[in-house]
């Protein structure tokens, strides 16, 4: 998926693992939340707003895009590419 300036992307579960690679040139207000797993970022440049380990509230680059990921159980994990 490629997220235009000021474009929306989420990505939800009930149950199960989230995996998203974002090119490190991405411009997003950045959320995620899981009941019961961890959070992973790696490799992207993310001023956090609110870090707790279900929780992961940020923004990469300026902010223009927003990106949202949400799992009741399972990990989450956002690296660069």
């Amino acid at each position: 998926m490629v997220i235009p300036d000021a474009g929306y992307c989420c990505a939800s579960t009930g149950q199960g693992n989230i995996t998203l690679q974002i090119p490190v040139t991405t411009s997003a207000k950045v959320y995620a939340k899981t009941g019961n797993g961890t959070i992973t970022v790696t490799g992207l440049m993310l001023t956090p707003i609110a870090q707790e380990p279900t929780l992961v509230e940020g923004t990469i680059g300026e902010g223009t895009g927003t990106i949202r990921m949400e799992t009741a159980a399972g990990n989450i994990i956002r690296r660069a590419f």
